[in-house]
């Protein structure tokens, strides 16, 4: 079995990590054994696993980070927490009632660093709250988690969820790894990530107004990994996750209840969609219940979306394949690998989200 099809395995390697953008990469290889399996997590840019050839070597640099537009505004208040009609015609999604707090950032912000005393450590996360936000009202939440040997900028600039946040009116939470790296297997002793994570999202409701029943978390490669054990965890927390190009390596996973989960792969990566891949959807569609055969959405070139949403309440599963892509967000730039702009992630985790609204 090649090097690269190799996820966990005794003596295998397997290198996760954000590749699209950035020079800020570690000088020095960071491994650690992955569930006592003998195996390690490479980085980004070629290190720390099994050789990675070009991969993000030459990656560009992301330049500081802007912001959002000064454009769109407020569409105004609308009075009161009453049902709303989720941007872009998705299907209506009920407001919570919520006591808005005074919110400590104005609509406009972006990648505004802001820091976390937890576990004995200082931690850090960065917020975006564009214009498009009422920091009156109940908003949705994103968090979003970068890979192995990556961090909080350079995922900002790969997922580039910052655009969809502007234009669907939903705060955006970018988190930071110690050392560049996540504790994604929450049965080893290590790092308290999973606390963190909690930390996060209870600091940013008492600072700006959050809708808790619209908190999704998405992730990638390492992140998605994380994204997925927090999801195991505390996913009653949760309306619905997007783990992208990782797995489901938790063991002892029972979901808190049913919600939803979109997975995206590319046919090749490393990351085998076949084996890992295959594992994760299959995990997440026993765990929610779901029966029967999905719908499929052709992407073209080969590239597809299936939906099972005949599911327990509250449940549905979304596996997207992208032909031809490496170890890529899709819709976005890559370094391991071929890009795809078949399918973008972002619209399609944020329309499947709304189209299975928390009960």
């Amino acid at each position: 079995m090649p090097w690269y099809r190799t996820l966990v395995g005794i003596g295998g390697a397997f290198m996760l990590g954000l590749s699209a953008c950035g020079t800020d990469q570690p000088t020095q290889a960071r491994s650690q054994p992955y569930l006592g399996t003998g195996g390690a997590w490479g980085n980004d840019n070629g290190t720390g696993g099994a050789p990675a050839g070009s991969g993000g070597a030459n990656a560009a640099s992301l330049p500081a980070a802007t912001g959002n537009p000064g454009t769109g505004g407020s569409g105004g208040s609308g009075g009161g927490n009453e049902v709303d009609t989720v941007p872009g015609g998705g299907a209506p999604a009920n407001v919570a009632s919520v006591d808005c707090p005074a919110a400590a950032f104005a609509p406009g912000t972006a990648y505004e660093q802001r820091s976390l005393g937890h576990d004995g450590r200082q931690r850090v996360y960065y917020i975006d709250v564009p214009t498009s936000v009422d920091t009156g009202r109940p908003s949705p939440l994103v968090i979003d988690i970068h890979g192995n040997g990556s961090s909080a900028q350079r995922e900002y600039g790969q997922s580039k969820l910052s655009e969809l946040a502007l234009e669907e009116a939903f705060i955006l939470v970018t988190v930071e790894g110690v050392s560049n790296t996540w504790n994604s297997d929450a049965s080893r002793s290590g790092t308290d990530d999973m606390g963190y994570l909690n930390a996060v999202i209870d600091e940013v409701e008492a600072t700006v107004c959050v809708d808790p029943k619209r908190i999704h978390m998405a992730g990638m490669s390492l992140g998605a990994v994380t994204t997925s054990t927090y999801t195991c965890l505390h996913g009653e927390r949760l309306a619905g996750t997007a783990p992208v190009e990782g797995g489901l390596t938790y063991s002892g996973c029972q979901l808190p209840r049913p919600l939803p989960v979109a997975l995206f792969h590319g046919t090749d990566s490393f990351v085998n969609i076949n084996t890992t891949g295959a594992s994760e959807r299959d995990r997440f569609i026993a765990m929610n219940g779901c029966s029967g055969e999905p719908e499929v959405t052709d992407h073209g070139n080969g590239s597809h979306c299936s939906e099972w949403t005949r599911c327990d309440p509250g449940g549905a599963v979304l596996f997207c394949v992208s032909e031809g892509m490496g170890h890529c967000w899709p819709g976005s730039p890559c370094q391991l690998g071929s890009a795809n702009m078949d399918i973008h992630a972002n619209r399609v985790m944020w329309d499947f989200w709304q189209r299975h609204p928390t009960l």
